[in-house]
């Protein structure tokens, strides 16, 4: 019997030789920390929330000021207030911090 050897590249080094885009590294590094599922879909739709929020910025070019007006936007806005935790908190700044 004969079982295909694949390789899978590294994220690091795509098969185009640029780097993965913020969300993937995103992913690889919550895979990796083994969070649940539902975290990794919270933390990268709060990301995804914060890029829109300042027209599609990349979070690397943001600081503590502009994380600091996303979340008070949504203090503001009643929808979304009560959707305001450590959750949506933790990921943007991980985003900003650890991933960005």
């Amino acid at each position: 019997m004969k079982f295909a050897v694949t390789a899978k590249m590294p994220n690091d080094l795509q098969a185009s030789g640029s780097r993965p885009k913020l969300l993937d590294r995103v992913r690889d590094a919550i895979r990796a920390r083994h969070y649940s599922r539902r975290t990794e879909v919270a933390y990268v739709a709060w990301i995804r929330r914060h890029i829109g929020f300042h027209r599609k910025a990349h979070p690397a070019t943001l600081g503590a000021a502009d994380i600091a007006a996303f979340l008070t936007w949504l203090a503001r806005n009643a929808r979304e207030a009560d959707r305001i935790g450590l959750i949506g908190q933790s990921s943007i700044a991980d985003a900003e911090v650890g991933y960005g």
